[in-house]
């Protein structure tokens, strides 16, 4: 038997040491309970940011197509994204390609002199989203010009 003396007066010089198998699987049953919390809150972090507009699906995407006339010619225009700063010119042939459009529906807009035509579409997050060929009346112009 051990008397009050003794138990105080034990060997701690290679750390604390179990006495009993049931002391050490409390121990062990701890540290797992430590790990699963630790494991739950990153996963609790992880979901609560995918919800975010980081990972929700708004990635930018990319917009490509050309412009033409009512007779099917090519035409250069500006082609810009509703609501947004974003704004090119497509080149002489009427091809254009727009980075960096949020993704969603977007209203693209594309312009020849005072003449608009408008295209809606949803901008793949991610991708390119090809618009095609956007017909341009440019006859329109003229008659402006002339009024």
């Amino acid at each position: 038997m051990f008397n009050k003396k003794e138990q105080k007066e034990q060997d701690f010089s290679k750390g604390f040491v179990y006495n009993t198998e049931e002391q050490r699987g409390k121990g062990k049953l701890s540290l797992v309970l430590v790990v699963v919390t630790v494991l739950m809150i990153v996963l609790v972090a992880f979901t609560t940011l995918q919800n975010t507009t980081i990972f929700a699906g708004s990635q930018p995407g990319t917009l490509t197509g050309f412009a033409v006339d009512e007779m099917g010619a090519p035409i250069q225009v500006e082609v810009s994204v509703y609501d947004t700063n974003i704004k090119v010119v497509s080149d002489a042939y009427g091809f254009f390609r727009i980075n960096d459009v949020p993704g969603g529906d977007q209203s693209v807009i594309v312009a020849y002199g005072r003449v608009a035509s408008e295209v809606k579409v949803n901008v793949k997050s991610g991708d390119v989203t090809d618009v095609g060929a956007v017909v341009v009346q440019t006859s329109l112009v003229e008659e402006l010009e002339l009024n």
